[in-house]
């Protein structure tokens, strides 16, 4: 894992620390928005500004998606991609 999403994986557990389980629906959105960057990472076979002869697409933003949850209802930024042919993706 790169230095920039132990960074991330830092920021949330700090978040836990410092606000405690009232806020665990934002705790559980930035995990699942790490989660949802790193399938594109391995989707696209590249990372974040990374250029790969391999690569399947390119990163193109993010939209943003209402979850309801257990801990109250979140909403998170879904990462979207483009440049090829897998639908699911875009």
């Amino acid at each position: 894992m790169d230095r920039r999403k132990d960074t991330a994986i830092e920021s949330v557990v700090e978040q836990l620390i410092e606000h405690g389980p009232d806020e665990m629906a934002g705790v559980f959105a930035r995990l699942f928005e790490l989660a949802m960057q790193i399938e594109r990472e391995r989707h696209l076979g590249a990372g974040h500004y990374e250029r790969t002869a391999g690569r399947r697409g390119y990163a193109n933003g993010t939209k943003p998606k209402r979850i309801d949850t257990p801990a109250g209802t979140v909403t998170v930024r879904v990462p979207k991609t483009a440049g090829h042919g897998d639908e699911r993706w875009s």
